[in-house]
């Protein structure tokens, strides 16, 4: 009776050594993977943030030269309006 309280025992550490084992190993792997993930995630945010940077370039740029049509266009009528006269 004894040896089979024994086993029973050995049985039952036995299963809860392995799955405190199962229980790590499934742990590593979930933080790995988001771990992964997560740096694949800053890199894409990277590339994000370096596209919108060119394009606020972009857009700055168009704004200056909209702001030198709009000097050239108001002198252009000046000048006309002068030589009308």
């Amino acid at each position: 009776m004894i040896e089979h309280i024994e086993r029973a025992a050995a049985s039952i550490i036995a299963m809860l050594v392995a799955t405190f084992l199962g229980v790590i190993g499934w742990f590593m792997r979930v933080v790995l993977t988001n771990q992964k993930q997560l740096d694949e995630l800053r890199s894409e945010l990277r590339a994000r943030e370096a596209s919108r940077q060119l394009e606020r370039e972009s857009l700055n740029n168009i704004r200056s030269d909209i702001h030198e049509i709009k000097s050239d266009i108001r002198v252009l009528y000046q000048r006309d309006q002068m030589e009308n006269m």
